[in-house]
């Protein structure tokens, strides 16, 4: 791309990644080449892109003060780290575990035996 008229100031690349745009996006709107651009203000981009995250983090624990339910559970899995336990998750409660020393004895393990049988 052909060097911009006028040049980029550190302010023009923080406030687009504050926006929300990627370093492409940010290089075709300035008419800068991407390498151009993220080597010359890396630092700024960055700061820009933690400025949106900070705006989005503040509208979201607005949105769960306000009952959202959703953001309520959104927010509890993404900062406290919380998740939903489905059936096939769980952890049993007893669990036989059976040494064998050969595979007959393995088969013998698992054949019931006269005491399971007169349990049930």
């Amino acid at each position: 791309m052909a060097r911009p008229q006028e040049p980029v100031s550190a302010f023009q690349a923080t406030k687009l990644a504050s926006l929300g745009l990627t370093v492409i996006e940010i290089a075709d709107f300035l008419e800068v080449d991407r390498a151009t651009l993220y080597r010359c203000f890396a630092t700024e981009i960055s700061k820009g892109h933690g400025l949106l995250n900070i705006k989005l983090r503040r509208l979201q624990l607005k949105a769960a003060k306000r009952g959202n339910v959703a953001m309520l559970i959104f927010l509890g899995k993404a900062i406290l780290g919380q998740r939903e336990i489905h059936e096939q998750e769980k952890i049993p409660q007893n669990v036989n575990i059976i040494f064998a020393e050969r595979p007959d004895d393995l088969v013998e393990a698992h054949a019931p035996s006269k005491l399971d049988l007169a349990e049930e």
